[in-house]
């Protein structure tokens, strides 16, 4: 019991928390700093992509549930998360150009 209120208040203030100390840092920062926080390769974009992707392997880990797939909502509403967090992880890195620098390879 003591485990099961842990999780829950963990799973309701961890992300109030995470907040709090990302308005901490946008206002207590100096400038010379503030860009290395938000700016387009700055530690909170790239901790996005990473937090989406322990998402989707959240939602996976709860896709193979067995009594999990007694419920065809509760399995739907995983399945979809799954692939919603696939999807908004790559758009965050742009598919891979982030890393790639915007250079393709050619076909041929």
């Amino acid at each position: 019991m003591h485990n099961q209120l842990l999780s829950k208040a963990a799973w309701l203030y961890l992300p109030l928390i995470s907040f709090a100390l990302c308005l901490m840092l946008e206002f207590s920062l100096p400038p010379q700093y503030y860009g290395y926080f938000v700016n387009e390769n700055g530690i909170l974009e790239t901790a996005q992509p990473v937090i989406i992707a322990l998402g989707a392997v959240l939602a996976f880990l709860n896709l193979r549930k067995y009594n999990i797939k007694n419920s065809p909502m509760l399995f739907g509403w995983f399945a979809l998360a799954l692939l919603g967090c696939i999807y908004i992880a790559g758009e965050e890195i742009s598919w891979g150009n982030k890393f790639s620098n915007g250079k393709h390879r050619k076909a041929g």
